[in-house]
């Protein structure tokens, strides 16, 4: 027979209870990972979140993107439009008078250092006013007009004072498609 002294509070438990100090540090444990699996929950929520706010935002500067794209195509439209529109006017002008050909080849005739300013071409005679390096360059341009078979009036030349450069002011009549007015001597 065995005998204990030990006094009531200090004597070992029986197998079957479960000590005190064990559910406190059981639920502890529990706790502890139950806040440890829930941080990392969010923290992969959060992570998901951010790639998706970047996704968004990716998606959102290339729709940003593709508006201006949009945007510029939609002002060329708009300016070949206007430019359709300017050369059906042109288109009908020519049944009327001057044809295309016959302005491209009055235009197509200044070569060398002469820039035309204006071309008013509603009917004959056509109105081109420009200006040369010099009265030389001037001559040509007008050589070349007669040599496509056009009669040229020249109403003025004059030198400007600013630049070293000549006024001109003509009027064409006439003309072939024919010849190549570009012809130099």
């Amino acid at each position: 027979m065995r005998l204990n002294l030990l006094p009531k509070r200090e004597r070992p438990l029986p197998r079957t209870m479960i000590r005190p100090q064990f559910l406190v540090i059981t639920a502890g444990i529990l706790v502890l990972v139950l806040v440890s699996v829930g941080t990392y929950v969010q923290s992969l929520e959060r992570a998901s979140a951010e790639r998706e706010y970047l996704v968004a935002r990716q998606q959102r500067l290339a729709l940003e993107r593709q508006r201006v794209f949009v945007d510029e195509l939609e002002d060329a439209i708009a300016d070949l439009d206007d430019s359709y529109w300017e050369l059906q006017q042109l288109e009908e002008q020519a049944a009327e008078g001057v044809s295309l050909s016959e302005l491209q080849q009055i235009i197509g005739s200044a070569i060398g250092p002469i820039w035309l300013e204006q071309v008013e071409f509603d009917e004959w005679p056509v109105m081109v006013a420009g200006y040369g390096q010099d009265v030389a360059i001037i001559a040509r341009y007008i050589r070349n007009l007669e040599r496509a078979d056009y009669t040229v009036i020249l109403e003025s030349v004059e030198p400007e004072d600013i630049a070293e450069v000549y006024t001109f002011r003509i009027w064409v009549e006439g003309g072939s498609d024919d010849d190549d007015p570009t012809d130099e001597e």
